[in-house]
């Protein structure tokens, strides 16, 4: 049985060698003429340039070609490549349109024992579309980081519109044109030029587009920054029966950047002038920073937290006992009355935290002689608590000499 097989492998390797043999005979000895096809034989476009004056492109991505029958000896024919043969379109010699154009090509080279006669009078299918522009906004993606201690201002995109072209099914995707990139540790100005992007809704890149200008400048300005109290500033007074207690920004301090010159010369950012008129209870609202002219502010606030401390004015009676100071050496002094009534002005907290007793009437006697006088006291009550009234206003002082 194995020497069955043997034998049967034996006769197919002489079957093989002898069927070769005859086509090398055939092909070379006999040699006779043949037709056969190449196919996917590249066909180049020339004069694409002036498409442009019939205002089309070629429609991207697109490969043409053409199926060739060439005539030929066996030996020739069986061994021709799609590489060996030159075939073009001439597009300036056509009227075109958008779309489908079939177009007659031009084998310009070809094995010269080959007879190309069968493909004479072949067409190519060359797609077209409209060559279009428009004009689109120019925006940045570009991204600043400063080092430790500076600022990065606003940066500009010079130009703000660019004009892009190219065909109408790109062209009509694209929405703007946009420039990328990433600087990190920059402590000094920043003004390069780079590529424009065309972008879509989605921001996907648009191929097959040309911009105009290609590319676009971007330019930063880098300046120190500094730290400075937040100053609340004032105008107006309060609603009659408020007092103001306190007035603070939720933030102590802000940062700042600008120029060095104008830097050095600012110790505090004030607020924009608050009205006392309008806070009519304590608590914390937003007041715009009043920013001077070029001066940013880190972080970009436009606004900072102020709290404010209100209480409810009140009223307040008290008796304040009389007191004299300073009377001369040798002389007495006889106060009538003994006390009087003081009416008080302020915050609620404030007069109700006043002990009875703890305020006096105080009758200043400095140069004063023997004899009748008739005097205002003068009253010292606690800070932001006013006198409205004194009852009686002036006080009989008799001073006598002192009987020895």
């Amino acid at each position: 049985m194995a020497k069955n097989k043997e034998n049967d492998l034996l006769i197919k390797i002489i079957c093989l060698i002898m069927s070769f043999g005859l086509w090398i005979y055939l092909t070379n000895v006999e040699n006779p003429t043949k037709t056969v096809r190449i196919n996917n034989v590249a066909v180049r476009l020339v004069n694409t340039e002036s498409l442009a004056d019939q205002s089309l492109v070629l429609v991207p991505g697109q490969t043409v070609t053409v199926n060739l029958s060439i005539t030929g000896p066996a030996s020739t024919v069986y061994r021709a490549l799609s590489t060996d043969f030159r075939v073009e379109v001439d597009m300036s010699e056509h009227d075109l349109v958008k779309g489908i154009n079939e177009l007659p090509i031009e084998i310009i080279l070809y094995p010269q024992s080959v007879d190309i006669t069968k493909s004479r009078g072949l067409k190519a299918t060359v797609r077209l579309d409209d060559l279009v522009e428009k004009e689109v906004p120019v925006s940045s993606e570009y991204t600043v980081k400063t080092a430790e201690g500076y600022f990065a201002a606003p940066s500009s995109v010079t130009p703000s519109t660019a004009t892009i072209k190219g065909p109408s099914e790109y062209v009509e995707k694209v929405v703007k044109l946009i420039i990328q990139g990433t600087r990190e540790g920059l402590s000094e100005d920043i003004d390069i030029s780079v590529d424009l992007v065309p972008v879509d809704e989605g921001g996907g890149i648009v191929q097959y587009v040309e911009a105009a200008p290609s590319a676009a400048k971007f330019a930063a300005k880098v300046f120190r920054t500094k730290n400075v109290v937040l100053n609340p500033v004032t105008t107006g007074t309060m609603s009659e029966g408020l007092s103001l207690i306190s007035l603070t920004p939720v933030r102590q301090s802000i940062t700042i950047a600008g120029p060095e010159d104008l830097l050095g010369t600012i110790a505090r950012i004030d607020t924009e002038k608050i009205n006392l008129r309008g806070i009519t209870a304590s608590g914390s609202f937003l007041v715009p920073i009043a920013v001077p002219d070029g001066i940013y502010i880190v972080g970009g606030e436009s606004s900072v937290e102020v709290a404010a401390v209100i209480e409810v004015q009140g009223t307040r009676d008290l008796k304040a006992e009389i007191k004299t100071v300073n009377l001369g050496d040798g002389l007495l002094a006889s106060v009538t009355p003994e006390s009087i009534t003081i009416s008080i002005r302020g915050p609620q907290g404030a007069i109700d935290a006043i002990a009875e007793g703890s305020i006096f009437a105080e009758l200043d006697l400095e140069g004063l002689e023997a004899g009748g006088h008739g005097l205002v006291p003068k009253v010292r009550l606690p800070e932001g608590v006013v006198l409205e009234k004194l009852s009686p206003e002036n006080v009989s002082i008799t001073i006598s000499t002192a009987q020895n």
